[in-house]
């Protein structure tokens, strides 16, 4: 499947997909149906003054969990529908 398509198809699901997914901010998720980052510790400690890139981002919920932590997150994905809903949860997470 080409970009063109994946984002086609992202786009088309994303309103679908928020409704009836939910992905918590209270911790790293590695996918919807995968053990959080609570209990499988695979990233290293991050704080203050790390910086992450989240590269298919969805609705940005790990970069708002590392946001919380203090760390600067750039979040990209294919999806312009994905990414809207990403600003929308980062501005409701941060009250701006």
């Amino acid at each position: 499947m080409g970009t063109e398509s994946q984002r086609a198809y992202w786009d088309a699901l994303a309103p679908e997909y928020a409704r009836i997914t939910r992905i918590r901010t209270d911790d790293f998720h590695w996918g919807p149906q995968i053990p959080g980052e609570r209990e499988l510790r695979v990233l290293p400690p991050l704080g203050p003054g790390s910086s992450a890139l989240e590269l298919g981002c969805g609705e940005g919920q790990n970069s708002v969990f590392l946001a919380k932590k203090g760390v600067r997150c750039e979040a990209i994905d294919v999806s312009e529908a994905q990414l809207a809903f990403a600003r929308g949860l980062a501005a409701s997470s941060t009250g701006s």
